[in-house]
């Protein structure tokens, strides 16, 4: 998990991507105001079923009390919870391709991967100019 003040959308949603579970402190809570250093051991309860708005968590530094306090959970779409509750857009995409097997999956044909890698070869080639023979030829006025 991270806990953060604010996300901005793209930083969220990667980390959603990624499974990492996006928290923001409630109202006008930071991490100084409640005296968290980021060493502590955290613990966050509240999320079994995965559709929590709001966890509990415990931060429990090295030395001392415990600190307790709400955080938010910025999972904001349907899809979002989907792919978190898989553990990641990679996850995600992994499982739902198993589930459908083969079925219309097209695999490319290995001839036509070669001659997509010679067209691009003849490209550089003629974006190169003229070879050294030929510009030697050229100054000669042959």
């Amino acid at each position: 998990a991270v806990i953060v003040e604010s996300f901005e959308r793209i930083h969220r949603s990667n980390l959603i991507g990624m499974g990492v579970l996006p928290l923001e402190f409630t109202d006008c809570q930071t991490a100084k105001s409640l005296g968290l250093s980021g060493r502590e051991t955290f613990d966050i309860a509240g999320l079994k079923t995965g559709n929590a708005k709001t966890v509990t968590v415990v931060a429990t530094p090295a030395s001392g009390l415990p600190i307790r306090f709400e955080a938010r959970v910025r999972i904001d779409t349907p899809k979002e919870r989907d792919y978190f509750k898989n553990g990641g857009i990679l996850q995600y995409v992994l499982r739902q391709l198993a589930r459908t097997g083969d079925r219309g999956a097209r695999r490319p044909k290995p001839a036509a991967k070669a001659k997509r890698a010679t067209r691009v070869r003849v490209r550089k080639t003629a974006m190169r100019g003229p070879s050294k023979t030929r510009r030697k030829r050229a100054r000669k006025g042959k």
